[in-house]
């Protein structure tokens, strides 16, 4: 590895955001005119890590509040009890296997935060996702931590164990289930932006 830098994310990154999130996170068209909408939406940011010019890792923020599909009543919600705070949401969190565990997730939320700050975004809407299954481990996913180590404090909203079984009648396959229809959950986690800290990495 070289030197590991982050800087913001331009739509110029389209190709290779598309190709880390597809590989990793979701696949489909339709979260390719996702990303491709998000990147030319006024307010929609994104802080990438590179190595040597190669984006390792990144993540994408979207204004308010959007889940990966659907739950409109929840959104509805949440926006009613937040109703006096501006709140964006982690649009997508990608980091390549081989820089996990090297610093590249702990930079990429360390320069979130800081545009998080410049931006005056008060609240961050941060959708885990975990395997669902009646024995399922709820306790929250590692990315989880890693924003409230990072970013800010954490007010856990919610667990959906089955929140995300109908992706597929929207043509998205989960990575975790394997092209099949998705039983995936999610925890939605309410994060509380701290303003001014800096962080050693």
């Amino acid at each position: 590895m070289n030197d590991l830098q982050y800087a913001n994310t331009s739509p110029n990154d389209f190709e290779e955001l598309n190709r880390l999130y597809q590989e990793y996170l979701n696949g489909g068209e339709y979260i390719s005119n996702w990303l491709k909408e998000g990147l030319s939406m006024p307010g929609y940011f994104g802080v990438k890590c590179t190595d040597g010019g190669r984006i390792a890792g990144a993540v994408t923020i979207r204004p308010g509040i959007s889940f990966t599909y659907g739950h409109s009543e929840l959104a509805d919600e949440i926006t009613l009890q937040y109703k006096d705070k501006e709140l964006f949401t982690v649009d997508m969190f990608a980091v390549e296997p081989e820089y996990r565990r090297n610093g590249v997730a702990s930079l990429l939320c360390c320069g979130l935060r800081e545009e998080l700050a410049r931006r005056n975004v008060d609240l961050l809407l941060l959708e885990a996702w975990y395997p669902w299954a009646e024995d399922a481990d709820l306790s929250p996913p590692p990315a989880v931590g890693i924003f409230e180590k990072y970013v800010g404090g954490l007010a856990a909203y919610g667990d959906y164990p089955e929140f995300y079984k109908d992706l597929y009648l929207v043509g998205i396959s989960c990575s975790e289930c394997g092209g099949k229809p998705c039983t995936c959950g999610a925890k939605i986690c309410i994060i509380t932006v701290r303003q001014n800290r800096k962080e050693n990495i």
